[in-house]
Formats: structure tokens, sequence, C-alpha cells
């Protein structure tokens, strides 16, 4: 928020000075065009902090007043030098008042603080349910297939109730390729691999997705026991 030697204080606002005194804005000198531009090779009147280059300059105890609510707050007065001076006190009927120093005194920011506020509570992390026992599924390997023909796939997993559906990825034996999905609703499925995805220049791999009322699942065939996918050999028609 930007504050200014008149900002007085005002409910709507939530802040500013209380009463008058001795106040004025001071800026920091403008750079030369021809450095901000930077043109010149060896600029020396950049600004070094553009953040605290202007500030208010004052004499004498003066009081700012910032709604903060009920507690005890920390308010550091920031000089242009980058220095601050803290003030610790506890705020009255809502409204917390910071005393300037006494004496000649610049202030570029002003930043309160609560120092008695509670810490967030810990978020509750769920339950991580427990890991369902895998079905058994069944499913005969297909060994050949001809190219651009359709392809038919079945597998079945039981006991039906640990099973939500199940999908069917594949692709041709070549890495530049993506794998294609097809899904089917329940515990049992026949899939049809459309014949233009079949190639004869590659063979096709593919395996199964089984998934549960949790959201997670099983592979077919498991990589834990064996090769992860099942390959076709395809022959031209």
């Amino acid at each position: 928020m930007q504050i200014h030697p008149k900002s007085g204080y005002s409910d709507s606002a939530g802040f500013g000075w209380v009463g008058e005194g001795q106040r004025s804005a001071m800026a920091m000198e403008p750079a030369p065009y021809l450095e901000a531009a930077a043109v010149t090779s060896s600029p020396k009147r950049l600004p070094r902090n553009v953040l605290l280059g202007d500030w208010i300059e004052g004499e004498g105890a003066l009081v700012f007043r910032v709604r903060t609510g009920e507690g005890f707050f920390e308010a550091r007065l920031v000089k242009p030098d980058g220095y601050s001076i803290s003030r610790q006190a506890r705020a009255e009927r809502g409204v917390l008042d910071v005393v300037f120093p006494e004496g000649r005194w610049q202030v570029s920011a002003l930043l309160v603080s609560r120092k008695d506020a509670p810490p967030p509570p810990a978020k509750a992390m769920p339950p991580v349910p427990k890991p369902l026992p895998r079905p058994r599924i069944a499913h005969t390997p297909v060994e050949r297939a001809d190219a651009q023909r359709p392809l038919m796939l079945s597998v079945k997993a039981e006991p039906p109730s640990a099973v939500t559906g199940i999908r069917l990825h594949y692709r041709a034996v070549n890495q530049e390729l993506k794998f294609r999905t097809l899904e089917a609703k329940g515990a049992a499925a026949e899939f049809t691999v459309p014949g233009k995805d079949i190639d004869g220049r590659w063979d096709l791999l593919y395996y199964f997705e089984v998934l549960n009322p949790q959201g997670t699942g099983w592979f077919h065939p498991d990589p834990a026991v064996r090769t992860p996918y099942f390959v076709v050999k395809v022959g031209r028609p």
C-alpha cells in the first residue's frame, strides 16, 4: 500500500497517520535518460534500490495507525539504506499504533507482522486404503494375427466384485508409435483391435489394466512375474 505524508487514518482505509506532524515525501534522484536507456557505457547514477528509493521524512514521535485486529505485533520501520527499527506492541481495540522514533527520521517502508499468531493447523493426510488382493485374471494369449484384419482379445477377472473395468493397451512393436487404449466396464471384456492398427511391418504388443473400486488396479501380465506385455506375430494375409 502506498502511503504519503497526508495519509490520515480512516476506518475505511484501515491505516494512516494519527494527528498532525512534520512530514514530507522524498523521492530518489532521477537517473539520466542515457543511463536508464542503457546507452551510456559506464553508468554511474542508476538507483541502487528502487524499492526503498522513495521515503517519508519527518521529525518526532509521530503515530501511524494500522487496523490489525487483536493480538501482539512487530512493526519494522525500514530506512532508505535498508536498515530497520523494530517496535513491538499489542493492538488495542483492534488497531496498532506504531510510534516513530524521536528526532529526525526517514522511513521507506512499514512492515507489520503478528507475533502471537497460532501456527496453522497441520493438514491431515487422508488414510491410505489397504491394497486389495489381486484378482484371478484369465486370458489366453494370441500368438499370431494377420495384417489389416481385426484381432479379438478376451479377458476375465474374478471375483467380479473386485473389478470395475478393464483396459486394453496396444501398439505395434515400434517405439515411435503411441499406445492405443480400449476400455470396457465390468470384470469380463472382449476387445477388437481394428485391422487398420495391425501393420504387417511390425508385430503387435498388448497388455491389460484391470481396475478396482479404489481407483487403482493391476497389470496383466504381472510385471513382477514376467515380461509386462504379450507379443503377437503379425503376418501378411
